[in-house]
């Protein structure tokens, strides 16, 4: 058997194309690979050798390009080479015969690990071990893992706008998004709004939301080819601390959250989507006065009545802000009121309240008869020290006075002539600049065609042009902390071919569309063009038609998300987004267990056994590896993999995340290698000259001193017994007579004593290793200039040098630690001037150095004159941020 492999000329992968099972697929049955369809990568059957063709056939499978690079290999084979150089190798381990021939095992006594002896000794023997309690040889290798999280506390919610066709039977419709309450979700069939309450008898329900599986549920399915939209709206507000979600067990009243008690302000709470009012307090307390094992200075929330068995609770931990509202809750929520015209067209709206910051009337959504009245038109600038004079009212044309404006910076209203002025020849608002710094967003709002209100007591007023009859319904949707959310409605004559948006928006989500009153539906009636943020409308409109075009804020409130950095104990370095608290334990899992059982193993990795591919679980810093997944049991286990640690044992409910293939980043780091083989001392037999000369730099120890050793019949001089003079290429040593040793001792210079030269320097490199902003605690010898470099990493004959002092256990200064320790100086350091690295110890000749340094690129989206755009990583639009952004995890205890 042939394995055929494909190198794309544009491509840096090398892809296997062809398949044993290429001519078996037939889309059902399971073949031995565990695949019932053909792979992507399947391109052409395996090829099988006769014994006399030569010749592979590739036509009308695949075709091939200049460039192109092709491999064949034997089946078996897995492209390795064998390495003969032995300066590549720490050993080189030839594998036994267990051939009877010649003698049974005639060169190897098994295969167990006891049985394979590399030493030529045992591992642990009376004679090279007489203490095995404390000088066990062997060695330490260790990981690290670093975990990176984002939390986000204030922003707008975020929002999901999901259309779907009704096949007249279905109920249940999924909600897509995780909801606070039942009336953050809007519904609408065919255009029409849904709602909890009929508009003819409040006590007919349209449907209801089941929590528990996070659907909404008709009484009566939609008519058949019915088009449902259901918007869902999330969590979002102004300093959110902490978000806990709970399934009531009917014996609990209290309910401990992660946020800190002395920052808690409020908190917001539902039970099956209704909103309660609960207490809060130190969990510090609770645990005084009951004995409770729990988290302390913590907010804990507790009840008067215990909430009933199976209800979905959910707590959003707020605390101080200077924005939260009158009612002392920053939370977004979407309220809704419907009134009857009854001849009064000011109508009080219930638990309304106009905030300080930005408009409420461009803030809400006012349907009369299922069509939305004209709001406010907006005009959005963000200031680039430059657009501070906007031209108004050229879109639709309108005849505006000044005091049918209203100009906000930053969502705080501004005062008329002191912080802008309007010229109504040429239509246009001049915002003083001394009120602006870059990147302030002004928002001016053009009063003049809105066909509604708010008066001062908070009630809404429907203009008089509006026209009205008794008994005309009218639906008001509005959102409490709309700052927050930061909503901008625009208005402009239809017949264009595209209407520009104010901003980029997130996607199609949060972008809503009206023609004359009538909404239009995303994806059917408009949609949105991300790259060129423009709305396109499917229907031809005309100039006299109003265009509508509300859209809700990008910067939105983001669950608490993370990637981990980890260094394995073969030194490779992985990236991986990490979700923690979606999935437990089911079952305690001691150290010893060959499954663990998961509460859903649905959403970890499938591992491919016949590929040796296994899936991969991280409990409390272990990584698990796993080649079998039944249901929600994990089997043929592999703890403790890549070098972490493993717990003795982890009890039911410890919380856990996938680390398999899927949650892998798609980027690594670039090693820049460069090697290096000692030259050892420089010799010279002293033949009445005291001048010995050294050809290199890196011999001349590129003029310092401190770089140098110098050794007369194997014995350290002191520096003071000898000058440097540089040449072109390196430079000489002239040694003083006599010279003295470091002992003090002098000696007169005789015929064939042996001067060696030792350079503690290592190079020349392709670059200059930068200097650590880290001391070292510890130099020994060191010279001050030389410092510690973090940006690589040294090898010396296969082992690592270390960057610091180390405290060592020294048997000759006692019979215990830490009075025994010694200090061990860093193993080399760098000057930040020059491409060499100074290695603290000489080394033999012949060695190997091997010096690493790692490059990678900026996972943020670069801006036009700096390195990043001065945004957090998960508002980047780049693939890495992405990918991140779609799961999140919960905070760190």
């Amino acid at each position: 058997m042939i394995s055929i492999y494909v190198k794309r000329a544009d491509t840096k992968n090398t892809v296997r194309i062809d398949d044993p099972f290429y001519d078996r697929y037939d889309g059902s049955t399971v073949l031995e690979n565990g695949l019932k369809a053909r792979p992507s990568t399947s391109l052409m059957p395996s090829f099988r050798g006769d014994g006399s063709t030569t010749d592979v056939n590739f036509e009308g499978y695949f075709r091939m390009h200049a460039g192109d690079l092709m491999i064949f290999r034997p089946f078996e084979s897995d492209g390795s080479v064998e390495i003969n150089d032995p300066n590549l190798l720490d050993t080189k381990i030839i594998g036994g015969s267990l051939s009877a021939m010649g003698g049974a095992y005639s060169t190897a006594t098994g295969k167990t690990p006891e049985e394979i002896i590399l030493d030529g000794d045992e591992f642990i023997t009376p004679t090279q071990v007489p203490a095995p309690e404390e000088n066990i040889p062997g060695q330490i290798l260790d990981s690290v893992s670093i975990k990176v999280f984002q939390n986000t506390n204030t922003g707008s919610a975020p929002m999901q706008n999901t259309v779907l066709i009704s096949d007249g039977s279905t109920t249940r419709y999924p909600i897509g998004l995780t909801i606070l309450e039942s009336s953050s979700i809007l519904v609408y069939v065919n255009k029409v709004k849904y709602g909890y309450y009929d508009y003819n008898d409040d006590s007919n329900l349209d449907y209801t939301i089941n929590f528990n599986t996070n659907e909404i549920v008709f009484f009566t399915a939609p008519p058949i080819n019915a088009l449902i939209e259901i918007i869902a709206i999330g969590r979002g507000g102004v300093g959110l601390l902490d978000y806990q979600e709970f399934i009531t067990d009917g014996n609990t009243d209290l309910f401990l959250t992660q946020a800190e008690y002395e920052m808690t302000q409020s908190v917001f709470v539902t039970l099956d989507g209704d909103h309660v009012d609960t207490r809060f307090t130190n969990s510090s307390d609770i645990a005084a006065t009951t004995g409770a094992d729990i988290a302390l200075e913590k907010a804990i929330v507790q009840f008067a009545n215990k909430p009933s068995a199976g209800q979905i609770l959910k707590i959003i931990v707020f605390g101080a802000s200077l924005n939260s509202d009158s009612s002392g809750q920053s939370v977004i929520r979407v309220n809704n009121q419907r009134f009857t015209f009854t001849g009064n067209r000011t109508f009080e709206l219930d638990k309304f309240i106009d905030l300080s910051r930005s408009s409420a009337s461009s803030s809400m959504i006012v349907m009369l008869n299922n069509k939305k009245l004209r709001g406010a038109d907006t005009y959005y600038v963000v200031y680039d020290g430059t657009n501070n004079n906007v031209l108004v009212g050229t879109d639709p044309v309108a005849t505006i006075t000044a005091v049918d404006i209203k100009v906000y910076i930053n969502n705080i209203l501004q005062p008329f002539v002191t912080a802008y002025v309007y010229d109504g020849v040429t239509k246009t608002v001049t915002v003083n600049t001394a009120f602006l710094e870059l990147q302030d967003v002004i928002k001016i709002e053009i009063l003049v065609s809105s066909e509604y209100s708010i008066s001062a007591n908070n009630n809404l007023n429907i203009n008089s042009s509006v026209a009205m009859t008794s008994g005309d319904r009218l639906e008001v949707t509005w959102f409490s902390e709309y700052a927050t959310y930061d909503i901008v409605s625009d208005t402009y004559a239809g017949g264009k071919v595209n209407y520009p948006l104010s901003r980029a928006p997130l996607d199609d989500n949060y972008v809503w569309v009206y023609v004359n009153g009538e909404r239009l539906l995303k994806g059917t009636d408009f949609y949105v063009s991300l790259p060129r943020n423009v709305v396109y409308i499917t229907n031809d409109s005309v100039s006299t038609d109003v265009v509508e075009i509300v859209q809700f804020g990008n910067q939105i409130y983001k669950d608490p998300k993370a990637y981990e950095i980890y260094k394995d104990m073969l030194n490779i370095t992985h990236y991986n987004r990490y979700s923690l608290g979606e999935i437990k334990l089911a079952a305690d899992l001691n150290y010893y267990d060959t499954e663990i059982l998961v509460t859903d193993a649905s959403m970890l990795d499938n591992p491919i056994a016949n590929r040796n591919i296994p899936g991969a679980i991280s409990i409390n810093n272990e990584r698990i590896e796993y080649l079998t997944k039944t249901g929600n049991i994990l089997g043929q286990l592999r703890r403790g993999s890549m070098g972490s640690a493993i717990g003795v044992n982890y009890p039911a409910g410890t919380r856990l995340s996938n680390a398999g293939a899927s949650d892998i980043i798609s980027y690594s780091d670039t090693q820049e290698k460069e090697d290096f083989i000692s030259g050892g001392p420089v010799t010279f037999v002293y033949d009445g000259s005291t001048h010995f000369e050294l050809n290199s730099k890196v011999e001349y120890g590129n003029g310092n001193k401190d770089n140098l050793i110098v050794t007369v019949n194997d014995k350290t001089i002191k520096s003071s017994s000898y000058t440097l003079t540089a040449t072109s290429t390196g430079g000489f040593v002239i040694l003083s007579t006599p010279v003295q040793y470091e002992d003090g001792t002098n000696i007169a210079l005789a015929a064939n004593d042996v001067i060696s030269v030792t350079s503690l320097l290592v190079g020349p490199l392709s670059f200059v290793p930068l200097l650590s902003d880290r001391a070292f605690t510890a130099r020994s010898s060191i010279p001050t200039e030389f410092r510690m470099c973090d940006q690589i990493d040294v090898f010396v004959g296969g082992r690592r040098l270390r960057k610091d002092a180390l405290k060592v256990y020294s048997e000759e200064l006692g019979a215990s630690s830490p009075g025994a320790d010694t200090i061990v100086a860093p193993e080399f350091s760098v000057d930040g001037i020059n491409n060499y690295i100074r290695i603290t110890e000489p080394v033999s000749a012949g060695t190997r150095i091997l010096v690493i340094r790692k490059t990678g690129r900026i996972w943020y989206d670069r801006a036009e004159t700096t390195a990043s755009k001065g945004i957090t990583l998960l508002d980047n639009i780049n693939p890495i941020a992405k990918f991140i952004d779609q799961k999140s995890t919960e905070l760190p205890e």
